[in-house]
C-alpha cells in the first residue's frame, strides 16, 4: 500500500513539473502564425510572434538566409484573430489597396474588450514595412491602426470582406445618448483606409422590407 501511494505521489509530482507554466498561450512556442511576402524579386518570411521578454505581439520579417530584416512595434498584448473573407485568420498577406503589392494584415488584443488592426505597406527603399493610416472622414482624425472596442468571441468584431473593405464593431458616442453598439466601415482610398460611414447595430440588423 505504501509503495502504491509513493508511486502515485511521484507520478503527480512529475506531471506537475512537466505541465508547469503551460497556461500562457504562445509561451513555449512564440510563433503564432506564418506567411510569405512576395513582390517582384523580394521574398520574405513573415511571422507573427509573441515576444516573451516584452510580453507583446509583433510581426517579424526574415530573408531567405533566415536573417531578421524587420520587426514591427508592439501590436498588443495578446493574440487576436479576425474574420478575413469568411475565415478565421491570425495573419494575412494580400493586396488590400489594389496597387499590385501585397500588404501585411494582423491584429492583437490591447485590452479585455479592445483590439487593434494593423495593415503594413512594404517600403522598397528601406526594405521595411510601415503601417497604413486609418482616417475618419468627418473628424479628419487619423492614426496608423484601427480600434475595435466591442469584443466578439467569434472573431466577427473585425471583418475584412471580399472587396477589402473592413467592418469593425465599436461603440458610437453621441452628445445625448451612448455609448451605442455599432459598426465602423472602412475602404481603401489614396493609400489609406477611410471610414466612410458608421451605423448602429440596430440599423445593420434591421431586416430589409
Amino acid at each position: 500500500m505504501k509503495r502504491l501511494t509513493l508511486l502515485i505521489t511521484v507520478f503527480l509530482l512529475t506531471s506537475a513539473l512537466l505541465y508547469a507554466g503551460l497556461g500562457v498561450p504562445g509561451e513555449l512556442d512564440p510563433v503564432l502564425a506564418k506567411s510569405k511576402f512576395t513582390w517582384k524579386n523580394v521574398k520574405l518570411d513573415i511571422e507573427k510572434r509573441f515576444d516573451k521578454e516584452k510580453l507583446t505581439v509583433v510581426l517579424t520579417a526574415f530573408n531567405d538566409k533566415g536573417e531578421k530584416v524587420w520587426s514591427s512595434e508592439s501590436l498588443g498584448e495578446q493574440e487576436k484573430f479576425i474574420t478575413f473573407s469568411g475565415k478565421k485568420t491570425s495573419l494575412a498577406v494580400k493586396d488590400m489597396d489594389g496597387d499590385g503589392m501585397p500588404e501585411l494584415v494582423a491584429a492583437a488584443m490591447t485590452g479585455p474588450e479592445t483590439s487593434a488592426l494593423y495593415i503594413y505597406k512594404y517600403q522598397a527603399c528601406c526594405n521595411e514595412f510601415l503601417p497604413m493610416n486609418f482616417t475618419y472622414a468627418e473628424s479628419k482624425f487619423s492614426r496608423p491602426f484601427m480600434v475595435s472596442d466591442l469584443y466578439d468571441t467569434n472573431n466577427r468584431d473585425i471583418i475584412v470582406m471580399k472587396n477589402n473593405n473592413i467592418r469593425a464593431s465599436g461603440k458610437i458616442y453621441t452628445e445625448n445618448d451612448g455609448p451605442i453598439e455599432g459598426y465602423y466601415f472602412f475602404e481603401p482610398k489614396n493609400g489609406e483606409f477611410l471610414c466612410k460611414y458608421i451605423k448602429t447595430k440596430s440599423e445593420v440588423d434591421k431586416p430589409n422590407k
